[in-house]
């Protein structure tokens, strides 16, 4: 029997359709690579076969904000690495696959059972590999639309769902109504996506580990250890510590944004207090010195923060080091 999730669409108004039977082999994989996975879901693809041998037929209809896709496919993997993870995509998407799949994260995989679903936020960097040639639907909205209906929402979910759970069933049963519907005007669409976003944060819900806010602290707190282990480092870059920890630059910004700091801020707080600690560690040194092996790349630049910080200049530091010294 065929679920709501899985049912083959028709095409009705407003549904676009992409299928490799309309393209000659060596068009197949640079067209849905560029239409399907980099225009609408900012990810790469990468056929198990080769290009030859990838076929597929993929349904879009966009809603206001939210986007439902459904694709039948030979084997695939998609990525959201890189150069994708730098464009500020914090979008999520619950999604499922007839044959299963995995999610690769940075720091663990996640092994989703043929038609359960996966919810990933693009703010993540992650591989999603389909078990074999595979039907799939998927869900993608704004995670700040979610956020507004479930406040805490972590800002880069990820997470596996039963069958089963409560909610799923009428989530994709509805997105299923609304991409058949022929009526196809700006107030319909509106009103179906605030629908389908209110029928995801339902199912969000009933997963409280997605709005726990210990996650977001202590990722955080990884991110401010490898700020202090780097801050001597003057090339020390937003995107290399995103990289470092499998999210992206703006999911970091956001982290620091809700701890009531900037993340250039912190970094500029950090590189200080190490050069204060080093002025009174190391007397001899110059101040030239110090502002290098803090991380800054000018004495001038150096002084002014130094300055504007603690209010006496380095060398007052160093002075007043000796003064109490005796020296």
């Amino acid at each position: 029997m065929t679920s709501d999730a899985q049912k083959p669409p028709s095409t009705p108004l407003g549904m676009q359709r992409l299928s490799s039977s309309d393209l000659s082999w060596n068009e197949k994989m640079p067209v849905v690579r560029e239409l399907y996975a980099r225009d609408l879901m900012r990810v790469d693809l990468q056929p198990t076969a080769s290009d030859r041998a990838f076929e597929f037929d993929v349904w879009v209809k966009p809603f206001e904000g939210v986007s439902w896709a459904r694709s039948i496919a030979t084997p695939v993997t998609m990525l959201r690495t890189g150069e994708f993870l730098s464009d500020g995509d914090d979008d999520v998407y619950i999604a499922t696959s007839s044959n299963g799949a995995t999610i690769q994260l940075s720091d663990r995989d996640l092994d989703v059972s043929a038609n359960d679903y996966f919810l990933v936020s693009k703010a993540r960097a992650h591989r999603l590999v389909n078990h074999g040639s595979a039907t799939s639907v998927l869900l993608q909205t704004k995670h700040a639309d979610l956020a507004r209906l479930l406040p805490g929402l972590e800002e880069a979910p990820v997470h596996v769902f039963s069958r089963n759970t409560p909610g799923l069933d009428l989530l994709f049963g509805y997105a299923n109504a609304a991409v058949h519907s022929d009526v196809s005007s700006a107030s319909v669409n509106i009103l179906a996506a605030r629908q389908l976003n209110e029928l995801f944060a339902s199912v969000l819900g009933a997963a409280p580990e997605l709005t726990l806010t210990t996650r977001r602290a202590a990722t955080l707190h990884a991110i401010k250890k490898s700020v202090a282990e780097q801050a001597d480092n003057p090339d020390l870059r937003l995107t290399d510590l995103a990289f470092a920890h499998g999210v992206s630059p703006r999911y970091i910004q956001r982290l620091f944004e809700e701890a009531g700091e900037s993340y250039s801020d912190y970094v500029r707080s950090t590189r200080l207090e190490r050069a204060r600690q080093l002025l009174r560690a190391q007397p001899t040194a110059t101040v030239l010195q110090i502002a290098l092996d803090s991380g800054f790349g000018d004495l001038t630049t150096f002084n002014r923060a130094f300055r504007r910080a603690f209010d006496m200049t380095p060398s007052e530091v160093r002075q007043a080091v000796r003064d109490v010294n005796g020296d």
